[in-house]
């Protein structure tokens, strides 16, 4: 099995937002907001991979109006 973030249960904040291509903030803004499930392994957070998924499921289904 490779180690790409695809394949990781838990990701960094920068995996995270990489994988989501939005930035640092935005990503903080979605685990306060509830979005993101964060995973507390000492000192660091860890994003979970279905929440990540959950997120990018969503917005597929928003509209945009040009």
């Amino acid at each position: 099995m490779s180690n790409t973030p695809e394949n990781k249960l838990l990701v960094t904040i920068m995996e995270a937002a990489a994988l989501l291509s939005v930035g640092r903030s935005t990503i903080y803004n979605l685990i306060n907001e509830g979005d993101l499930a964060v995973v507390k392994i000492g000192c660091s957070a860890r994003i979970t991979m279905a929440s990540i998924r959950a997120v990018a499921g969503e917005r597929d289904t928003v509209q945009v109006v040009a």
